[in-house]
């Protein structure tokens, strides 16, 4: 699936607030790897071959399907997860959307652009709402650099201080091919 392909669908499922669950099975890990990020933490998507680093201090979880990073007050959220069809990936949105309550979300125009040899689509919204309150949401799309689909890459942070902006733009610029 490319990006452009991508395009129209994710406008749609993103723009409508991703009101239902995941269809299908998900398959996690028996085991699922964490732990607090040092300086050097990476977490790695191995189906769709693409990591990213954690920021530092956060704790992280990784499965089969999902890497996700938080700061200990739980404001904030990467996630980094993969599709490999149309289907897979709009229940991938419309998961997340729901995961955190967005009612409301408007993205601007998507940017292009190429991160560390990988096409991507940016889009953001710095006045989203979750029950309510404010929140800003960016989300990246990209094609999955070993070829197999797209990667999503979903940051949000719930607070008004903006205080892990700079964390979540760091990380996001990590993102890269194995």
């Amino acid at each position: 699936m490319s990006i452009t392909r991508s395009l129209s669908l994710f406008l749609v499922v993103a723009a409508l607030g991703c009101a239902s669950g995941p269809k299908g099975p998900v398959a996690p890990t028996a085991h699922p790897d964490k732990g607090v990020a040092d300086d050097n933490t990476w977490m790695t998507l191995s189906s769709h071959g693409a990591r990213l680093r954690v920021p530092e201090g956060w704790t992280w979880r990784a499965n089969s399907h999902e890497l996700t990073a938080e700061p200990g007050d739980g404001k904030a959220v990467l996630i980094l997860q993969g599709a490999t069809s149309r289907q897979e990936f709009e229940a991938k949105v419309r998961a997340l959307g729901a995961r955190y309550g967005l009612d409301r979300v408007d993205f601007s125009r998507a940017k292009p652009a190429k991160l560390n040899g990988i096409d991507t689509l940016m889009f953001e919204d710095m006045a989203a709402e979750s029950k309510a309150e404010a929140g800003d949401v960016f989300v990246m799309l990209a094609d999955a650099p070993n070829g197999k689909g797209v990667v999503i890459l979903f940051l949000y942070a719930s607070d008004r201080t903006q205080k892990y902006d700079v964390k979540l733009i760091q990380a996001a610029n990590t993102l890269r091919p194995i």
